[in-house]
């Protein structure tokens, strides 16, 4: 008998275009500004090798100083709808293992939904921490989005 995995679902609606909302995800440069989930935590590396098979790698400064990482591996990409990546983590005692994110980007005018699905989860309790800790990093890809649409 397999045992029972754990899924999220969040939806959010940004006031950016579809492109680029879907770059600000894929293009390492443009994820250093935002993917964390407060401003207590720094980026210290975002690495990307945008295509199918290729590898990512993210690393966080915590507040306490310790480092965290997030790796994977692209299994879809359809440039600027759906991206398609594995991910685990290289957490202090944390022990899930690989799981698999889904981001759609859907185009509504001038804005652009957001579907995140993140599935696979071994424990519950991964899934229930990731459903608090993903909107954090929605409202960082906001203000980014804010950001650089007033600076042009």
């Amino acid at each position: 008998m397999t045992p029972p995995t754990y899924a999220l679902r969040i939806e959010r609606e940004f006031d950016a275009p579809r492109d680029v909302v879907y770059r600000a995800w894929t293009d390492p440069a443009e994820r250093r500004q935002w993917f964390h989930f407060n401003d207590e935590w720094t980026i210290v590396e975002s690495e990307a090798d945008l295509r199918v098979g290729g590898a990512y790698r993210i690393g966080w400064k915590a507040p306490d100083g310790r480092l965290w990482y997030e790796l994977g591996e692209y299994r879809e990409i359809r440039r600027p709808e759906k991206l398609v990546f594995t991910c685990r983590f290289d957490f202090p005692d944390f022990d899930e293992g690989e799981t698999l994110v889904t981001v759609e980007f859907h185009e509504r005018g001038a804005r652009t939904l957001l579907v995140l699905i993140h599935e696979g989860y071994q424990k519950a309790e991964h899934r229930d921490q990731h459903e608090q800790g993903w909107p954090g990093f929605l409202d960082q890809l906001a203000k980014h989005l804010a950001a650089a649409a007033t600076s042009k």
